[in-house]
């Protein structure tokens, strides 16, 4: 009978995931893709502003919808989602201006 060494699920403390060192390098390219944007302009359409962003930071749409954007969408975070109008299309704005902390992950 053959006994395994280690589990291979198992991993080292410290040890990330591809899905994690994805995220984390594609963190930066987000916030230059919203900081480049939407410096130039008021608002941009939310699903334009999803798709371009995930495919510049090579992560899936689900991590930019999911993780990032509820993130900074809150007081404190630089972006912020909202409707023009009822049922109106939704837009993304900056918040406030992006410092060098935001580029941190």
């Amino acid at each position: 009978m053959r006994v395994r060494d280690s589990d291979p699920v198992s991993r080292m403390p410290g040890d990330r995931t591809a899905s994690e060192s994805r995220h984390e390098l594609g963190w930066p390219k987000f916030v230059d893709y919203a900081k480049n944007t939407l410096d130039k302009v008021d608002s941009f359409p939310y699903e334009d502003f999803v798709r371009n962003s995930a495919k510049l930071a090579k992560v899936s749409v689900y991590t930019v919808v999911h993780r990032w954007i509820p993130r900074e969408d809150n007081i404190y975070g630089f972006l912020k989602v909202f409707r023009n109008g009822r049922g109106g299309v939704k837009q993304v704005s900056l918040n406030r201006d992006i410092v060098e902390e935001d580029y941190e992950n």
